[in-house]
């Protein structure tokens, strides 16, 4: 679609978008002004790994739902064990607490806390925000730490309990000192003791003996059992999940409404949540990222819950991203251009709240998922796991890509031995540079690409005249080589910065052909003895590189600068054999490329 049918659909004021800067002035939010006063529920649907923007949003969202739609209550995608620690702190301001939360979380979701929190240290006792997590238990190190801090110093444990109350604090020091002792990338390595299996203990000692866990714990019993009841619902759910079937996703989003109604039934109010996208859409999760399996999301389930009557009190809101992979895959395709023309529009690092119903064409395909986008033209923040998804200490599985790429590069090369034995009128084309056109084929994962590269050269011909005699040359080559390349931006997805080498196979190919008005006198061959002949170079060649790749969703483009070596022997060859006394020649010379093509996900 053109950009023009858009604004006719539309009339679009870019300049009346959010920052996502921490001031107090509200602007972006203009078109909901209306509209929220009369709502009750407020759902966001984000992709995770935009960290930073996501997590400013969720601040800016919340504070203009507090002053417009009287929002005091906000919903999080995480267990009561994360919900509690990240409400303890924006209640209190306790950097007890906090420093927790530091160590637990992601610094961009420790930042959105501090941030709540001095937006509600101003606010009456009575009027402020509250946090609740609906969702399952599934970051278990965060779990252990809250249960180890509700444990009271003043008592002493029953002996039946004993053990395992002493297990709980051990295993917590321990988590402390050495899983998350250090960054975030270097925190979950090997570990010597297990959070799951000593929690798996904990719950099946608590159930057996959940008197003497009362008695002990006093007024923290309640909060220590829930999440307890949490970790066994996890446990269910996983089990699930490793049947390789789709009844883990029903149950966690089952498990998920179930604890939003039980909340809405014990503390009435506007909410105000921002999830996956997976579980923001008001129809069943069918796109939006979600097409893999199709169920009932969080949204659809509050919306269609007769008794609740939220049927019309639910705005829903899909948060894009300028680099958002979503839309160029195939669930996205109609809209793809639409999209992109806005996001053409809008200026970086800015974010732009706009009405689907207003442009026929996204209304048409999302109405029934969302009522407003977010169009947010931030940048991601480093892709690392997602704490909420650690049950246990494991690997974060990176994407792995293939790129398919044209290559135009230019070598310098001394081929000054061959140019002598031409007439010095044809000498200077042997002192330019070497021309070489061909293909790339890259993997990469994890850090690490591997290429394969095919290029030819663009061939010299020259045509020599003595006399009656003419000899016409012909220089061609092609190169193969095979490189291993380390990424150091690894974590960043739209550039490549590629160190490293190959090893490969080259060679040229000199022809040679003499003709004479006298047949009768022909003279000798320009190199050796023949009138027509096939000169040969091959050689075994290294080389040492750098090259910088940008990905602009399927585009790649980039360049790669280094040095050829040659490792073979520099004579020429004719039938096999060596010419001693000919010229040398090699592939040893600085150069550089230029890429251009298309990537995909692996």
């Amino acid at each position: 679609m053109s950009m023009s049918f858009i604004a006719s659909a539309q009339v679009i004021d870019y300049n009346d978008t959010l920052s996502l800067s921490n001031r107090k002035i509200m602007k972006g939010f203009s078109a909901l002004d209306s509209v929220v006063p009369h709502k009750k529920l407020f759902i966001a649907g984000e992709n995770h790994t935009y960290r930073e923007s996501n997590s400013k949003l969720w601040v800016q969202n919340i504070k203009y739902l507090y002053k417009h739609a009287g929002v005091r209550n906000v919903v999080m995608e995480s267990g009561l064990s994360t919900s509690w620690l990240a409400n303890e702190y924006v209640q209190t301001g306790d950097t007890a607490i906090f420093n927790i939360i530091e160590k637990y979380v992601y610094k961009e979701y420790a930042e959105r806390y501090k941030q709540l929190y001095r937006f509600n240290r101003d606010l009456d006792s009575g009027e402020k925000v509250h946090i609740f997590g609906i969702d399952l238990e599934r970051g278990s190190f965060g779990a252990l730490k809250v249960l180890s801090l509700l444990l009271p110093d003043s008592r002493q444990p029953h002996d039946s309990i004993d053990l395992h109350i002493e297990s709980i604090k051990g295993m917590a020091m321990y988590q402390d000192r050495e899983v998350f002792d250090g960054d975030e990338d270097e925190g979950l390595s090997g570990y010597t003791y297990s959070v799951s299996s000593t929690l798996k203990l904990v719950i099946k000692n608590f159930r057996k003996q959940e008197y003497a866990y009362k008695a002990y714990l006093g007024s923290q019993y309640d909060l220590f059992e829930r999440i307890i009841g949490g970790l066994e619902q996890t446990i269910k759910w996983r089990s699930l999940n490793y049947e390789d079937t789709p009844h883990g996703y029903v149950f966690r989003e089952k498990y998920m409404y179930n604890s939003f109604v039980a909340l809405l039934d014990s503390n009435p109010g506007k909410y105000y949540g921002q999830f996956g996208r997976c579980h923001a859409t008001k129809k069943k999760a069918d796109k939006n990222s979600c097409e893999w399996f199709v169920f009932k999301s969080l949204a659809n389930r509050l919306k269609q819950d007769e008794a609740l009557h939220l049927e019309n009190d639910i705005v829903t809101f899909g948060i894009i991203y300028g680099e958002d992979d979503d839309y160029e895959d195939d669930d996205w395709q109609l809209v793809e251009d639409e999209l992109m023309a806005l996001f053409e529009q809008l200026d970086a690092n800015r974010v732009m709240l706009f009405d689907i119903a207003k442009d026929s064409v996204l209304a048409d395909f999302f109405a029934d998922d969302f009522d407003y986008f977010f169009l947010n033209s931030y940048q991601p923040s480093e892709k690392t796991p997602y704490y909420e998804d650690i049950y246990d200490i494991t690997d974060y599985e990176e994407e792995s890509k293939v790129t398919l790429s044209y290559a135009y590069g230019l070598q310098e090369l001394d081929l000054w031995p061959l140019a002598e034995r031409h007439n010095p009128s044809n000498q200077e084309v042997f002192d330019n540079l070497i021309v070489w056109q061909g293909g790339n084929i890259t993997f990469s994962a994890e850090g690490v690409a591997s290429t394969s590269n095919l290029s030819f050269m663009s061939p010299i011909e020259t045509t020599n005249t003595n006399g009656n005699n003419a000899v016409t040359t012909r220089l061609s080559g092609f190169s193969y080589n095979s490189y291993l390349f380390y990424d150091l931006l690894s974590n960043v997805k739209f550039m490549d910065f590629l160190l490293g080498g190959s090893i490969g196979y080259s060679q040229f190919n000199f022809k040679v052909e003499e003709t004479t008005q006298n047949p009768g006198n022909i003279s000798t061959g320009f190199l050796g003895t023949t009138k027509k002949s096939v000169y040969k170079n091959p050689g075994i060649t290294g080389r040492l590189s750098a090259g910088l790749l940008f990905n602009i969703g399927r585009l790649t483009f980039g360049g790669e600068v280094g040095n050829s070596f040659d490792f073979s022997n520099t004579e020429w060859r004719l039938d096999g054999n060596t010419i001693s006394e000919g010229p040398k020649t090699s592939f040893s010379g600085l150069y550089g490329t230029a890429h251009l093509g298309v990537n995909f996900d692996l």
